[in-house]
């Protein structure tokens, strides 16, 4: 009985904080706004929306499969428990707390390390920039844009490249480090010895075309969200051009790049209506829009995480032998 008061105990506390987290997100969506739009929505193109934003979770663990080192191997439905578990708490807590948390639990429950942990959610941010500039360009390309509207987009691109020069820079720089480390004092060791290990853990051999198929997987990932966007927009019978529905997807990306407040409300609002009121949608239309496409994309990306086995932070995937570590030996 004690044993199982001691285990269950941390799974307890685990729900308990997700279940804040979801609370704390949630509370300030326009519930009056929502429920009317609801009740005159049709119901079908509803799910449709909402299950087209679940498959941004399978896919993104296909993603990082991709991403990952060959070895050791990590089970695609760790993965998956991983990308739900990581979306609610990025979702719904302040900035970088999924991140970290994705570290943690792939260190502990996919037994990789936290090197590689790091490497991968260091990748993963290279592959998602480089879809959502991808998406940016496109609606660049395609939709007159205010002459502001142009510079923030093409500040997007130098971003992106600014962040791929970085992480090539440092991919590249293991050996480097290594030899810094060996100049320094015990503690700035330490860390010069982490980073050569990540740095190495970057350039480890991956699967053939690791790279071009995890991109895919972000390009197939935003196209899912377009589509839900679409499905929502047809539950309302609203009448959105395809540009619209293309500018406000890479609008919301734009966004909610680093979430300002509890599951980007507001934020996320603001832009879709913004889009949607470029290419001449009513300002009624666009934002009961605007609310019910978020309210769609949240339930699918906060939902799973919340009813995930808590025992994802206790113990690491059995068929892994090696426990989670800071690997800083050489390289």
């Amino acid at each position: 009985m004690t044993q199982r008061l001691r285990q269950g105990a941390p799974r307890a506390a685990a729900w308990l904080v997700l279940t804040l987290l979801l609370w704390l997100a949630l509370k300030d969506i326009p519930w009056g706004t929502l429920e009317a739009a609801l009740d005159r929505a049709r119901p079908s193109w509803l799910a449709a929306s909402v299950l087209l934003n679940l498959t941004i979770l399978p896919l993104g663990a296909i993603m990082w499969r991709f991403l990952l080192p060959q070895e050791p191997p990590v089970k695609l439905r760790t993965l998956l428990w991983t990308q739900a578990l990581t979306s609610t708490i990025s979702t719904a807590a302040p900035f970088p707390s999924g991140h970290l948390a994705g570290v943690y639990i792939l260190a502990k429950r996919g037994a990789v390390g936290y090197e590689t942990a790091i490497s991968l959610r260091t990748l993963d941010q290279v592959v998602e920039a480089a879809a959502k500039v991808l998406l940016v360009a496109v609606a660049l390309a395609l939709i007159p844009l205010p002459r502001s509207l142009q510079l923030v987009a093409l500040g997007a691109i130098a971003g992106f490249l600014g962040l791929a020069t970085a992480v090539g820079i440092w991919a590249g720089a293991a050996r480097y480090l290594h030899s810094l480390a060996r100049r320094r004092g015990d503690r700035t060791a330490r860390v010069l010895r982490l980073l050569a290990a990540i740095s190495a853990s970057l350039r480890a051999e991956r699967r053939r075309g690791a790279l071009a198929g995890a991109t895919a997987m972000a390009v197939l990932r935003k196209a899912a969200e377009g589509a839900a966007i679409w499905c929502a927009a047809s539950a309302l019978e609203a009448q959105v051009p395809t540009a619209g529905i293309l500018l406000a997807l890479a609008a919301v990306n734009l966004a909610t790049l680093a979430p300002l407040t509890p599951a980007s409300l507001g934020v996320y609002e603001a832009a879709a209506f913004g889009a949607y009121q470029l290419v001449g949608v009513s300002p009624a239309t666009a934002l009961t829009l605007a609310v019910v496409q978020h309210a769609a994309y949240l339930v699918a990306l906060l939902g799973p995480g919340w009813f995930l086995p808590s025992k994802l932070f206790l113990k690491s995937d059995p068929s892994h032998s090696r426990p989670p570590r800071w690997s800083t030996g050489a390289a």
